[in-house]
């Protein structure tokens, strides 16, 4: 009867419960321990007899039931995508129905014909194709003999149990149903078949011999192959997004291109300026003069342009010269102006005091004024833009600069009880060196990562700017990532070479000495297009230093003294 089956049956696992998976495995048109997910669909694609988009709908429908059979965590997802379905442990998986189902078939794979008999009880005799009667179950009447195998399981069932049902019956009257629309039926006698011998009708085995050999293995294999390094990537475009912290810690060279790490803001319910003997104004003029140094190796309106080193999936960085982002490096908030009132002074710990000085300082000294002062753009305590800028050695205008003052390392605060008590000429907590490396990535991730070049052209030139404008300005800007990668890869040289090295600085402590000799003895004259002065550098706060002798020693060891220690 079975002449499309060879001849002897291969051995089925009990712990493969699914009996239409067991006859497969039985006739040999499968593996009976793993199944790779398209080929187990393309065998009930072939079963179903279906042709064309329902052909395909059926092959879909099984890849994804395989694809969680085995279980539902990402690595055993993964794998089963990769490898394919256990045949041979479905048994207790998600699939699993744990007795709410038939019963017919038990955790040993012994049938039970009792069973099989109850199944009959809720069909009709119906009149087979070819003329003869056999016992048959309808659509309807399968959904009556699944809602009381459900009812019969009340106690030890589960509210999925009932839905997984969905996938055993009703896909055994799809394939293997009898006559069309809702007189199509399963014949008792063939689920018998299909239970007890691990057989499939002759019409089943025809469709599923007459199915052509699968073709493209290794086609498949690069396609997952392909996939899978898609994955990789995706995933690591979300570390670096969402987790950049903890990436640079798994994999410290990283870290060089990732944002720098910082702490949170820290949460202060008000702030107050301790009375030092001089003006409101005059304190905020110290804040913001400028003192002729351009630390940013950019243009004012450049930095203001610049966005936050990192890469966001769904949203856009903030910018690089937004307070509440400075102030992370250690930075204290300062008003654009002070010609303000009362109530907006005090946000920054302005606060009028009946024993402070407030007549402002002279208007001029000998015949000198003082350098004008704004800070329109609310940048934090010790920025200054520098303006009139002339190129020294050809007297040529340039571009508006941006730089740090004194102010920017020696006016500090303390927090107690969640106030902020701040105060010039003391050490600040700023970390200069996290500064340094999120400036010189968000340049870098300016000309790398693609929209951030034109958000930043728009920012500098306006909207209307031409091509002709936009491609100088990137041209620019490259020239400066280009100079400051040279920079690195030569102050690693130099400090390399005379066995020096770095010890890392952080909040409140650095070496100013040797960042200011570094800058203007080499770093600057490079900038000019000097070179030969990287035998100038030395290493910051470098271990050697104490050895010193002479003034320098003090000086030295001043500077390499954690800032918050001279209080």
């Amino acid at each position: 009867m079975q002449d499309n089956a060879p001849t002897r049956q291969t051995g089925v696992s009990p712990n493969n419960p699914c009996p239409f998976l067991r006859a497969l495995v039985a006739a040999g048109f499968i593996d009976g321990h793993v199944v790779p997910l398209s080929k187990l669909s393309k065998t009930v694609e072939a079963a179903s007899g279906k042709k064309g988009p329902q052909a395909k709908l059926v092959g879909l429908k099984t890849y994804l039931v395989a694809l969680v059979a085995n279980g539902l965590s990402p690595l055993r997802l993964l794998r089963s995508w990769w490898s394919g379905a256990e045949l041979d442990a479905l048994r207790d998986g998600p699939l699993d129905k744990h007795g709410c189902g038939s019963r017919i078939l038990d955790a040993t794979a012994q049938v039970h014909e009792t069973v099989i008999a109850r199944l009959a009880e809720f069909g009709k005799d119906r009149q087979d194709p070819s003329g003869g009667i056999e016992r048959g179950l309808t659509s309807s009447e399968i959904t009556a003999y699944m809602n009381a195998n459900f009812e019969r399981a009340k106690g030890s069932r589960r509210p999925i149990d009932r839905l997984l049902m969905k996938g055993e019956w009703p896909v055994l009257l799809d394939i293997m149903g009898k006559d069309e629309g809702e007189e199509r039926y399963l014949s008792v006698a063939e689920v018998r078949t299909l239970f007890v011998d691990r057989r499939l009708p002759d019409r089943i085995n025809e469709r599923l011999a007459s199915q052509p050999a699968p073709r493209g293995g290794a086609l498949r294999l690069l396609a997952k192959a392909a996939v899978v390094l898609v994955a990789l990537a995706v995933a690591a475009l979300v570390a670096i997004a969402e987790f950049p912290d903890q990436l640079g810690k798994i994999v410290p060279p990283l870290a060089q291109v990732l944002p720098p790490p910082l702490p949170d803001r820290a949460p202060n319910k008000e702030a107050r300026w301790l009375d030092q003997n001089w003006s409101t104004q005059d304190r905020h003029w110290f804040h913001h003069a400028s003192q002729g140094t351009a630390t940013f190796p950019v243009p004012y309106a450049w930095f203001l342009a610049l966005e936050q080193p990192g890469i966001h999936l769904f949203t856009r960085p903030g910018l690089l010269a937004d307070s509440n982002y400075l102030e992370r490096f250690g930075f204290l908030p300062s008003p654009k102006s002070v010609d303000v009132d009362e109530t907006s002074l005090r946000r920054f710990g302005y606060a009028p005091s009946p024993d402070a000085k407030t007549e402002p300082a002279p208007t001029s000294v000998a015949g000198l004024q003082p350098t004008p002062v704004e800070n329109f753009d609310g940048l934090p305590v010790g920025f200054a833009r520098m303006t009139g800028v002339t190129n020294p050695g050809t007297g040529a205008p340039e571009a508006d600069k941006i730089g740090l003052t004194c102010a920017a390392c020696h006016t500090g605060h303390i927090s107690y009880k969640d106030v902020s008590v701040r105060f010039d000429g003391g050490p600040a907590t700023v970390n200069l060196k996290k500064l340094e490396l999120a400036t010189g990535l968000s340049i870098a991730y300016t000309t790398w990562v693609p929209g951030r070049f034109n958000r930043f052209a728009t920012r500098v030139l306006g909207p209307d700017a031409g091509q002709e404008e936009r491609d100088k300005l990137k041209k620019g800007l490259t020239e400066v990532r280009d100079f400051l990668l040279a920079q690195i890869k030569i102050y690693q040289k130099t400090i390399k070479a005379k066995k020096q090295e770095d010890t890392e600085e952080g909040f409140g402590r650095l070496d100013a000495l040797n960042r200011i000799g570094n800058q203007v003895f080499s770093t600057d004259l490079a900038m000019s297009g000097l070179t030969g002065f990287e035998k100038n550098l030395h290493a910051r706060m470098r271990r050697s230093v104490s050895r010193r002798s002479g003034p320098c020693h003090g000086s030295c060891m001043r500077n390499m003294t954690p800032q918050s220690n001279s209080l």
